[in-house]
């Protein structure tokens, strides 16, 4: 019987290592879960406000293939503040001056 109430005390400590062990990711994961801090409800385009265009959808047609950039202030912005470059594997779109900025989105790597 003293055999009987040792063996639940052993398994009370065994469950106690297991609960103090930190979760440690490894491989691709490994920076994935590990945040600094948590910020819920800010706008999160607010640190790319310079340069780079992020949003953008587009449309797929039989032989062409149409993006669609939507910014405040576009329609005031003249034509030749446009720059556009386009090749069979990448095309971008750079925009001088667009409310003091300069603008530019790109897309690399394309297939044919």
């Amino acid at each position: 019987m003293a055999d009987e109430a040792e063996t639940p005390k052993v398994e009370e400590e065994k469950a106690d290592e297991t609960e103090k062990k930190p979760v440690v990711y490894e491989g691709c994961a490994a920076g994935k879960y590990n945040w600094d801090d948590a910020k819920k409800g800010e706008n999160a385009d607010k640190d790319i406000q310079g340069e780079a265009i992020t949003k953008y959808s587009w449309a797929d047609g039989k032989k062409l293939v149409s993006i669609y950039i939507e910014l405040d202030g576009l329609d005031d912005v003249a034509d030749d503040a446009l720059v556009v470059d386009s090749s069979e594997k990448a095309v971008s779109l750079t925009i001088t001056s667009i409310g003091g900025k300069k603008r530019r989105f790109a897309i690399s790597g394309l297939s044919e």
